[in-house]
C-alpha cells in the first residue's frame, strides 16, 4: 500500500486554516484577560459566560470540522483499483485503385496525385477504431493490415503508385475481395470497405455486388476523374496508348459507381476541391460502430478514501449547522462533487492529480498539455500524437510495459529507425504474445524495411550498370 493525496495542490488550504486557527486562538486569549471580574458581578454576567463557552466549543468543532474538510477534498489513498478500457471499434479497409488510368491529367497534375491527398486527408477523420489499406491493379495486395496507427498509413500511401504493382490492370473485384479477407481475418461483425477508384467495367460491377451479397460489410465509393477525361501522361514521358495505337481517355462514369454504392447502403462522393467530399466517409457513431471493453488494456486508478470521512463530517456539521452555515454550505459542495465516475467538467481539474488531468487532455487531443504528465507511457503518447517523435521515443525508452514498448515502436518507425523499431515490438509481444496491433505494426514496419531494401539494392544495381 502507498499513501497519496490524490489531489495534493489542495493541501495549500492547510495556509487559510492555520491562520483561522491563529484567530481563534487570539480570541480565546482575550476572553481569559476579560474574565477577570468580581464575584459579586459574577451570577450577574453567567449569562453572558455561557454564550461565549457556546462560542468557543464552537470555534474547536469548526477548527476540527475544517481540519477533516480539507484532507477529504485532497483525496487520500491507500489503493489502486483496476479499470477497464473502452475504444471505439469502427473497422474499415480503403482499397486504393493503383492501375495507370490514375495517371489521367483531368486532374491537377493527375487523379492519383488527387488520390493520394485526398486518402491522406480521410485518415484524418478516422480518430477511433482500426483501418486497414489494400492496393490493386492487375492483382490485389494488403498495404497495411487492421491497425490504429494512423501514422503508420501516412508513411506508406505516397509510396504507392502503379509502377510498384506486381502486374498491370484495374482487377477492383482483387481489390474488394482482398478488403473482405481482412475484415473477415480479424474477426469483424461489420465494416466499412472504402474503395477510391477512377471507374470500372459494368460486369466488375455485377460480380462485386453478388460478391457482397452475403457479406456484412457495406461498400462506399470515392470516385477520381471527371466525366470528359483525359490522356494518361505517363511518368517516363509520353501518353499512354491502346493496341492501334490511340490515345487512351479514361471517362468517369458516376452512375454505375453510385447504384454500386448504394445497393448495401453505402456512401458515395465525387471529387471536390474542398474538404465536402471525404467528410461524407466521416464516421458516425449510428453507423458501423460499437464501444467495446479492450481485453488487453486496463488502468488503475486510485481509490478516493477521501469520501468515507463523510461519517466524521456529517456529525460536526449537525453540531455546526445552527451557528455556522457556511461550514454546512462547504459540507453540500462536498458532497455534490462528482466522484469518479461522473462526467468532470473543466473546473474540476483542479480536484484531479497531474495525471488524471492529463488524460482527460489527451482525450481532448490538447496533446501538449498532457505531455506534462508524470506516467511516461501517457507522456510518451501525448508526445507522439503532437508530433515529437524524438521526445516521445525518449521518454518511452524506459518503459518496461508491453503497451509503452508498443508506442516506443511507432515513435521509432517514424523517425525512420526500423530495426529498433522491430525489436520494440518484439519486447512489447515478449510481455503479451497477445498484443494483436503490435503484431499487425510489426508486420507492417518489416514489410517497409524490406521494400526499403529492396530500393537499395534497385539503385545500388542500377549505380552498377551505369559504371
Amino acid at each position: 500500500m502507498e499513501f497519496e493525496f490524490i489531489r495534493p495542490q489542495l493541501l495549500w488550504l492547510f495556509v487559510p486554516w492555520a491562520i483561522y486557527c491563529l484567530m481563534q486562538w487570539s480570541k480565546k486569549g482575550k476572553q481569559h484577560n476579560n474574565q477577570l471580574i468580581a464575584p459579586h458581578l459574577m451570577k450577574v454576567v453567567m449569562g453572558e459566560q455561557g454564550q461565549q463557552s457556546q462560542k468557543h466549543n464552537n470555534s474547536l468543532l469548526g477548527v476540527i470540522f475544517s481540519l477533516l474538510t480539507i484532507i477529504a477534498v485532497a483525496g487520500p489513498s491507500i489503493e489502486k483499483q483496476e479499470v477497464p478500457v473502452f475504444k471505439t471499434q469502427a473497422p474499415r479497409v480503403l482499397v486504393l485503385d493503383m492501375s495507370y488510368s490514375m495517371y489521367a491529367t483531368d486532374l491537377t497534375p493527375n487523379r492519383l496525385t488527387q488520390a493520394r491527398f485526398k486518402t491522406l486527408d480521410m485518415l484524418k477523420l478516422f480518430q477511433e477504431g482500426e483501418t486497414g489499406l489494400v492496393a490493386y491493379a492487375g492483382d490485389a495486395f494488403t498495404v497495411s493490415p487492421l491497425t490504429t496507427d494512423v501514422a503508420t498509413l501516412e508513411n506508406l500511401i505516397p509510396s504507392l503508385r502503379p509502377e510498384i504493382m506486381p502486374s498491370k490492370g484495374s482487377n477492383v473485384y482483387a481489390g474488394i475481395e482482398e478488403a473482405i479477407n481482412l475484415l473477415s481475418g480479424a474477426s469483424a461483425t461489420f465494416g466499412d470497405i472504402i474503395l477510391i477508384t477512377d471507374g470500372l467495367e459494368q460486369e466488375d460491377a455485377e460480380d462485386i455486388q453478388a460478391l457482397l451479397a452475403d457479406s456484412p460489410y457495406s461498400l462506399n465509393i470515392y470516385a477520381l476523374g471527371t466525366t470528359q477525361g483525359a490522356p494518361i501522361k505517363l511518368p517516363d514521358g509520353g501518353f499512354l496508348k491502346d493496341q492501334y495505337g490511340q490515345i487512351v481517355v479514361p471517362k468517369l462514369f458516376t452512375t454505375r459507381l453510385e447504384k454500386l454504392a448504394k445497393v448495401k447502403g453505402g456512401k458515395f462522393a465525387t471529387y471536390t476541391t474542398d474538404n465536402r467530399d471525404i467528410n461524407t466517409f466521416k464516421p458516425s457513431l449510428a453507423s458501423n460502430t460499437a464501444i467495446v471493453k479492450t481485453e488487453q488494456e486496463s488502468a488503475k486508478w486510485r481509490v478516493d478514501a477521501g469520501v468515507y470521512l463523510l461519517i466524521l463530517l456529517v456529525p460536526l456539521a449537525l453540531l455546526l449547522v445552527r451557528n455556522h452555515a457556511i461550514m454546512l454550505s462547504a459540507l453540500l459542495v462536498f458532497t455534490l462533487l462528482p466522484q469518479q465516475k461522473a462526467v468532470a467538467s473543466e473546473w474540476l481539474q483542479w480536484f484531479k492529480n497531474n495525471d488524471q488531468n492529463a488524460l482527460q487532455a489527451y482525450q481532448n487531443e490538447a496533446f501538449e498539455r498532457a505531455a506534462s504528465a508524470n506516467d511516461p507511457v501517457l507522456k510518451g503518447a501525448a508526445l507522439y500524437k503532437a508530433g515529437d517523435y524524438e521526445g516521445a521515443a525518449s521518454v518511452l525508452n524506459q518503459t518496461d510495459s508491453a503497451q509503452g514498448q508498443y508506442n516506443l515502436g511507432n515513435a521509432l518507425a517514424q523517425l525512420g529507425k526500423l530495426d529498433e523499431s522491430i525489436a520494440a515490438y518484439d519486447k512489447a509481444l515478449a510481455m503479451n504474445p497477445d498484443f494483436t496491433q503490435a503484431k499487425d505494426n510489426k508486420a507492417v514496419v518489416e514489410a517497409l524495411k524490406n521494400q526499403q531494401d529492396q530500393q537499395g539494392q534497385q539503385n545500388q544495381q542500377g549505380q552498377q550498370d551505369q559504371q
